[in-house]
Formats: structure tokens, C-alpha cells, sequence
């Protein structure tokens, strides 16, 4: 994603945060899983497993409600309480902070796109006033300005297509748009008033 954003975003850094919780407690309890099935099925001691079962049961309550918590927060979808629900916690928890720092790093994730489209919304009053117009276009492409100074391109269609003449970049689905908008993205522009 591309943007006239500077600087790293508050929400980012509060969503490693709390992904660093979620990476701890799952890594405490994966090697207590590991630990109880060693007692459970090397050594076969009851009373170890009597005690660290419950022990990883409420473990796995704590990244249940971490991630359910972040989901309703809004930090990350609703896969990951899922995938932490469906692979029993630990595993779970791992497999997902992983996918969400690769996004985080890339900046790919749909949920950093929405955030800086709405961030962009309260920096750019055009993005919210004015008249919505459709413009003309080929087919796959969809266009339309909001006022005289904004105008969004989606492209859908299988080639690049072109940004409005004259305009600036506010924020790119992908980071090649810029003069052009390339396949299956789509770009906020600020318009030239001369244009």
C-alpha cells in the first residue's frame, strides 16, 4: 500500500503489542504441552498430568480470549480466534502471529488498507464532501469523483489502466499505483484544480 502517511502508525504499534502478549503466552503454552505430553505419554504420571492439564486448559482460555479480545477490537480478523480454537491454542496462536507480522512488515493486510482509507477520510475533508459523480470509463474499471478535487479509480480489468491526469496519489490498494492503476487495485487521487 502506498500513502502520503508519514511515520508508523499508532494502530500498528498497538497491534505488535498485542501480538507480542499473544506470541508469549503462546510459547509458555506450547512447552507446556510439551512438557504434559511428556508426562502423559513417556512417563506416565498421572499426577504431573493432574496438575499441568488444568494448568494448560486455562492457558489456552488466555490466548482464547486474547485473540478474541483483538478480534473484537478490531486488531485482526476473526480467523485468528479461530485458528487458535480449531488447533487447541498453542499452534494456533504461533501460525497466526506469524501471518500478522508478515502483513504488519508489508503493510498488505486489508485491515492497514481500511485504516489508513479512513485515517486519510479525516486529513482530506474532499474524501467526505461534495458531489458523487460516476465517470466514464472502460469496462472493468470503475471511477468516480467526490467533489472537484477527489476522484477514485478500482480497476478490475486484466491491464493497467491510467490515473486522472494531473493528480496526486493520496492511497494505493497496491504499491505500484501511481500513473497507473494496475490490475485488480485501486487509487484515491487529489485532483489538480486546473484539471
Amino acid at each position: 500500500m502506498t500513502s502520503l502517511a508519514t511515520g508508523p502508525s499508532r494502530s500498528a504499534a498497538s497491534q505488535r503489542r498485542a501480538l507480542n502478549i499473544v506470541l508469549a503466552v503462546g510459547i509458555a503454552d506450547a512447552l507446556l504441552l510439551l512438557v504434559l505430553l511428556y508426562f502423559a505419554f513417556v512417563d506416565r504420571s498421572d499426577a504431573a498430568v493432574s496438575v499441568l492439564g488444568p494448568i494448560h486448559g486455562i492457558g489456552y482460555l488466555i490466548l482464547l480470549w486474547l485473540t478474541v479480545t483483538g478480534a473484537s477490537g478490531k486488531r485482526w480478523g476473526w480467523w485468528f480466534p479461530a485458528i487458535v480454537l480449531v488447533t487447541g491454542g498453542p499452534v494456533g496462536s504461533i501460525a497466526g502471529d506469524v501471518i500478522l507480522r508478515r502483513q504488519l512488515e508489508s503493510g498488505e493486510s486489508m485491515l492497514q488498507l481500511y485504516r489508513e482509507a479512513i485515517a486519510l477520510r479525516r486529513r482530506v475533508p474532499a474524501l467526505s464532501a461534495g458531489e458523487f459523480r460516476w465517470l466514464p470509463t472502460e469496462p472493468g474499471v470503475l471511477a468516480f469523483t467526490r467533489g472537484d478535487n477527489v476522484a477514485c479509480v478500482v480497476n478490475c480489468s486484466p491491464r493497467p489502466v491510467c490515473a486522472p491526469p494531473g493528480s496526486q496519489l493520496l492511497l494505493g490498494s497496491d504499491p505500484e499505483v501511481g500513473d497507473k492503476v494496475p490490475p485488480d487495485s485501486a487509487g484515491w487521487f487529489l485532483l489538480d484544480a486546473g484539471s
